[in-house]
């Protein structure tokens, strides 16, 4: 989607599915975390607002860095 390529699956939890990406614009190796069920308000509003809330934290090295939100 967009400005990544993604790659193969690394993750998965209840409501969401991690795969090995690739930022083309900064030419960096990512994670890219997606709702497993893209079409539920519900679950887009928590995935937003966890990714809000990691993005807020002062940086830590055992927390992931939140670097992008991509609508669906």
């Amino acid at each position: 989607p967009g400005n990544y390529e993604k790659f193969e699956e690394i993750g998965r939890g209840a409501r969401t599915v991690v795969y090995d990406g690739y930022n083309l614009l900064t030419k960096r190796k990512v994670a890219i975390k997606e709702l497993a069920s893209p079409a539920d308000p519900d679950e887009l509003r928590v995935l937003t607002d966890t990714a809000r809330f990691l993005a807020d934290l002062p940086d830590y090295t055992h927390l992931v860095e939140v670097r992008d939100v991509v609508p669906g």
